[in-house]
């Protein structure tokens, strides 16, 4: 984990909903895993005190820099949608346990909810590198909540909902799992809302496929101090309360308490 100041080179908007911020941030390129996030002060003033979590949706180690999609959704995002090219922020990084891939090549169903599905742009990056067949479902509540529909084929086979409609298959991302062939995949990653997050294991857990989900929780400290992004695993019978930030976002589903299972 470092603590660097880093440049915007980059911010757009991708959507009416999401911004694509692009940092000069060798030090966190050079040893980024997919899945892990960092920690934004994206303001130089005390209002708001505590720094953003943002998951690292892309990175390039030869050319030092990272990419952020964020949403705007409050006070924090609203500020770092305003800054400019040229500014300054002070950045933690690269933060928590990200996705593991098994060494060798298999096939990986993505599957990503709304702005949950920035990290898995990485992920799909990176499994494609190393020869992965990928199939990602991609979920939202409408086409203006989608990330990077068009893109996200360059890694492989995708799958596109809308909860009303607009693009794609009609209906929740969840209700097209039946169209993919479970018995197909070695590997399930998913992120998004905990409801999703709770169907897909429920999905996973009849098929018997290895689920790796990443966890969206509030964050403060964003390195295990605070204890309150803290959420119920199961550690053999006993329930214990991990901390995201540090001992996540990334855990196998199976581990994690769903449903009235606590």
């Amino acid at each position: 984990m470092q603590r660097q100041y880093v440049e915007i080179k980059n911010l757009k908007q991708l959507t009416g909903r999401y911004y694509l911020l692009t940092l000069a941030a060798p030090l966190v390129a050079r040893s980024v895993k997919p899945g892990q996030f960092v920690q934004l002060k994206v303001s130089a003033q005390l209002d708001p005190l505590l720094r953003r979590p943002f998951s690292i949706h892309d990175w390039c180690d030869a050319q030092g820099n990272v990419e952020i999609l964020f949403q705007v959704r409050g006070k924090g995002t609203r500020l770092l949608a305003d800054r400019k090219q040229g500014d300054y922020l002070d950045m933690l990084g690269p933060l928590g346990n990200g996705f593991s891939i098994p060494r060798a090549p298999g096939k990986a169903l993505l599957i990503g909810g709304g702005i949950g599905a920035a990290p898995l742009w990485g992920l799909a990056k990176s499994l494609h590198a190393r020869n992965w067949q990928v199939t990602v479902l991609l979920g939202g509540a409408g086409e203006q909540f989608l990330v990077r529909p068009e893109e996200f084929s360059r890694w492989g086979r995708t799958i596109i909902t809308t909860d009303d409609g607009s693009r794609g298959i009609s209906g929740r991302v969840t209700e097209a799992l039946p169209l993919v062939a479970a018995q197909e995949f070695d590997q399930i990653y998913a992120c998004g809302p905990k409801p999703m997050l709770a169907a897909i294991y429920d999905w996973a857990r009849i098929t018997g496929l290895p689920l790796q989900v990443s966890l969206d929780e509030v964050m403060a400290c964003g390195m295990g101090v605070c204890l309150g992004c803290a959420h119920p695993v199961r550690k053999g019978k006993e329930t214990v309360y991990a901390k995201v930030c540090s001992q996540g976002p990334v855990f196998d589903a199976r581990e994690v308490v769903w449903h009235d299972q606590a």
